[in-house]
């Protein structure tokens, strides 16, 4: 996946495509998330930790699906 993601990167770059900013803001947060996140699972049962996430799932789901009608 990485391998396809820095080619891809680097055909949007060559033509411009690419917000450097942006993507260093989005990086610092994804590499602080997954840390934090890592954390949160180890202490969390596998039971509760798949409830979780359903519950993201399905409140991700309502807002892309509220977006849509806006």
């Amino acid at each position: 996946m990485a391998i396809t993601a820095l080619s891809s990167l680097m055909g949007y770059a060559r033509v411009g495509n690419v917000d450097w900013q942006l993507g260093i803001l989005i990086t610092i947060g994804a590499l602080i998330a997954g840390v934090i996140g890592a954390r949160f699972a180890n202490k969390v049962s596998e039971a509760k930790l798949s409830k979780i996430v359903a519950v993201i799932f399905i409140l991700l789901g309502i807002l892309m699906m509220g977006m849509r009608f806006l």
